[in-house]
């Protein structure tokens, strides 16, 4: 597979993107190309089905979840969230404040095999609420809940509120307190 710099990579360069997966189609490709780069260096390219790519099941809930140097939890918590939310869509968006311990790196790898974990590596931004809001606005799913990376948040009663806000349509919030009962 060739690789030629084009000007949309020029534009989406200045936006401080030091690496990620990009998805390339075009009209005249037979199969979609997976371009992952590091900096200016493209790490790997290769041809993909775009059928094996596709998932028939919808994501009926997003979870984000802002980071700051969280690598020895993101494991567990993708395995809490598996276990609490079988039978559902879900995805996660981990928003992460550029870790220097790597935690975007850990979060990337598990997305190459885990299509419903992916993260947004902030580059020179941090803030919880504005990683939040981020993380909110790069979801099409109905249902967001935001949660603590560090362990804190129990995934388990994601379930619950999620029933309760599908049993009565007048509720368009759920808020989880380990102050409060029920």
């Amino acid at each position: 597979i060739g690789f030629e710099r084009v000007p949309m990579v020029e534009d989406v360069a200045q936006f401080s993107l030091r690496g990620g997966i990009f998805d390339v189609y075009s009209f005249g490709m037979t199969d979609p190309v997976r371009m992952e780069f590091w900096g200016d260096e493209v790490v790997d390219l290769r041809h993909f089905e775009l059928s094996s790519q596709r998932s028939t099941r919808t994501v009926d809930l997003a979870i984000v979840l802002p980071t700051f140097n969280e690598t020895g939890n993101i494991r567990a918590v993708i395995g809490q969230l598996d276990a609490a939310l079988a039978g559902r869509g879900w995805e996660a968006i981990f928003v992460d404040d550029s870790s220097p311990d790597g935690t975007a790196a850990v979060v990337r790898e598990i997305g190459r095999a885990d299509r419903r974990v992916r993260v947004i590596e902030r580059i020179g931004r941090r803030g919880l609420s504005s990683a939040c809001i981020e993380g909110m606005m790069a979801t099409s799913a109905p249902l967001i809940a935001v949660m603590d990376a560090d362990l804190q948040h129990d995934p388990a009663v994601l379930r619950a509120m999620i029933e309760r806000l599908e049993a009565d349509p007048s509720l368009d919030i759920a808020i989880g307190s380990r102050f409060v009962a029920g």
